[in-house]
């Protein structure tokens, strides 16, 4: 019996230590008004990524999705010079000159389906509703 507590503490021992070093590996960017307002134009896009520290990409917990309202509408922007830092609740979108430069940015909300981890395993349960999307019109 004893033998057997011990191996089960030392396999939960493990999986902790195997999970914390996965999370510590992983990009913690900073993505906030903060940062936002640090981006300067005419900056490149290797500078913008030493301030944010990550590479443009979706480091919240689900798919986040930018959500930029205009009257009841919310507009997607579908632009090649385009490029988002998707944090857990808000977003940095960078629009980038054909060389390379910053040209603008803005700070966006962004959708999640989770709030937390812990909240995508309790939908995942069924523990916990879904969260809606507002009742928009989608272009």
């Amino acid at each position: 019996m004893r033998r057997i507590l011990l191996a089960s503490l030392a396999f939960f021992g493990v999986v902790i230590v195997v999970l914390l070093v996965f999370w510590l590996l992983q990009p913690h960017p900073r993505i906030d008004a903060e940062t936002c307002e640090k981006i300067q134009a005419g900056m490149t896009e290797r500078e913008v990524i030493d301030i944010i520290g990550a590479p443009a990409g979706d480091y919240g917990v689900g798919k986040g999705e930018i959500e930029i309202y205009t009257r009841g509408y919310i507009w997607k922007v579908d632009d090649p010079r385009v490029k988002n830092w998707l944090g857990q609740e808000k977003a940095i979108e960078i629009v980038f000159t054909d060389e390379g430069k910053v040209e603008s940015r803005a700070l966006r909300d962004v959708w999640r389906p989770y709030e937390s981890q812990l909240d995508r395993i309790l939908q995942m349960l069924q523990l916990k509703e879904r969260r809606q999307r507002l009742d928009v019109e989608i272009f």
